[in-house]
């Protein structure tokens, strides 16, 4: 069973109650509902975190959203490059050597403080209806 991070701390240590009434998480105590135990549908429906990235950092060239509230646009899509800089995610048919460094002085004056996961790409009708 894959089951997403607590939407409240973050914490990927989410375990089922032996009494089968509910998952938990380890660090917070959050807990939520087990109707659906077999895969956990029901605790992945909450929308995932804001992560900060004095916690933990997206795999490297994973592109994900990013936060600042100090930017004037305060959420972008971005990625880390393992190293210490973060580029933005506009164009990725540009070479990683050429794009803007997000916290160098291009575009932005800060680098990112959060990131999450992307959700899942839009479906069209006819994918639906599979």
């Amino acid at each position: 069973m894959n089951l997403k991070r607590c939407p409240f701390c973050g914490s990927t240590d989410i375990h089922f109650d032996k009494s089968g009434e509910f998952f938990m998480c380890m660090d917070c105590d959050t807990f939520g509902p087990a109707n659906d135990a077999v895969d956990g549908r029901t605790w992945n429906l909450r929308p995932a975190p804001w992560i900060s990235v004095s916690k933990e950092l997206p795999d490297t060239g994973l592109t994900v959203l990013i936060a600042n509230t100090a930017w004037d646009c305060p959420v972008d899509t971005g990625f880390f490059d393992g190293g210490d800089c973060w580029y933005r995610a506009c164009n990725p048919s540009v070479e990683l050597d050429s794009m803007d460094c997000v916290g160098g002085l291009n575009p932005y004056m800060f680098p990112p403080t959060h990131w999450m996961p992307l959700p899942e790409p839009l479906k069209t009708e006819s994918e639906d209806a599979k």
